[in-house]
This record gives C-alpha cells, sequence and structure tokens, in this order.
C-alpha cells in the first residue's frame, strides 16, 4: 500500500511536508461537465487549479513568461509550405502546463477532504510539477519542452525561440510552438 501511495504521489507532482516558514498558496476545483452532441452528458471532469495570484514575486516565483511564436515566423514558415508543398500539422498537446518541473519552493494548502496518516494542520503540499495557475506554469512547461527537443536533437532559432528545426538528409521537421 505504501509502494502504492509513493506512486500515485510521484504521478501527482507533489508530497506533504510540514509548513515550513513560508506561506502556503491556496487552491480551487474547478468542475466542468462534458456534453455529447445531443447534450447528453458524456463526462464529468474536475481539475485542481492553485490561486496563483496570491503568489509573490521573488518569494514563490522569480520569473514569469510565455513562449508565443513570433507571426513573421509563422507567415514565413505558411509561406514556405505553400511554395513547397509542405505537408502542415497542428497538435494541441493537453495538459501541457503540467510537465513543468519547480526550481522554486512552493506550497500548496491540502486539498479539502484528503485525509494523511498525522494529523496535524500544519501539513502541506509541497509541488514538484506545475499546476495549471500558477504564475510560472507556462515557463516551466517551456522549458520541459525545450528539454525533450535538446533530447531529440533539435536546434532552437536564435531570431524566435519558439521554432525547432532537425534535418534528416534530404528531409526536415519544423516545429513551431
Amino acid at each position: 500500500m505504501k509502494n502504492c501511495r509513493r506512486w500515485i504521489l510521484s504521478k501527482l507532482g507533489w508530497s506533504f511536508i510540514f509548513l515550513p516558514e513560508k506561506k502556503a498558496i491556496d487552491y480551487k476545483w474547478v468542475y466542468r461537465v462534458k456534453r455529447n452532441v445531443d447534450g447528453s452528458v458524456d463526462r464529468y471532469k474536475a481539475r485542481l487549479v492553485a490561486k496563483g495570484f496570491t503568489q509573490v514575486e521573488g518569494i514563490d516565483y522569480t520569473d514569469t513568461f510565455s513562449h508565443v511564436a513570433k507571426m513573421t515566423s509563422f507567415k514565413l514558415l505558411s509561406a514556405l509550405a505553400i511554395v513547397h508543398n509542405w505537408h502542415l500539422f497542428h497538435l494541441d498537446v493537453n495538459n501541457a502546463f503540467l510537465n513543468g518541473m519547480f526550481d522554486e519552493e512552493v506550497y500548496m494548502k491540502l486539498p479539502l477532504g484528503y485525509k494523511t496518516d498525522v494529523s496535524n494542520s500544519n501539513i502541506v503540499c509541497k509541488l514538484h510539477k506545475s499546476i495549471y495557475g500558477l504564475k510560472q506554469a507556462s515557463s516551466n512547461g517551456f522549458i520541459f519542452f525545450y528539454q525533450v527537443m535538446m533530447r531529440f536533437e533539435f536546434s532552437q532559432s536564435l531570431s524566435d525561440h519558439s521554432l525547432f528545426v532537425k534535418g534528416y538528409g534530404d528531409e526536415m521537421v519544423v516545429l513551431l510552438v
């Protein structure tokens, strides 16, 4: 049972600790009903979201940014694709923000109803991975993506950091994030 619990916690991206000399961020549950085309209920979804607006710069996070492809890069790639008859694909990455790891120490209050082995009100979640709502979630997610691209030996453009290229002989893959 303890090994199972450790595995679940590693997938969740947090661990339980006693609150140090820092403030824990609050959270909220966001509920959504997904419906079929005919209006019937397909499934119920719940998402745990941090109240990132309570984070303090320099304490809970150091830097925030969100990489966005430059419009000139998008226009140039579109023009090249038309001229050279390239295949274009659009991908939507689900849960993209949830893969970024933290450099900072970020603590969140325990989700309501979660029971621990220790009955102490000072127990909080120490976050190891990003969750929705945190100020640094998009930058951490991009750093994770960048590391994966470097493992696959892609080259990052110097003029647009959201552009990655890899050549295979006469062929190439171009990713614009």
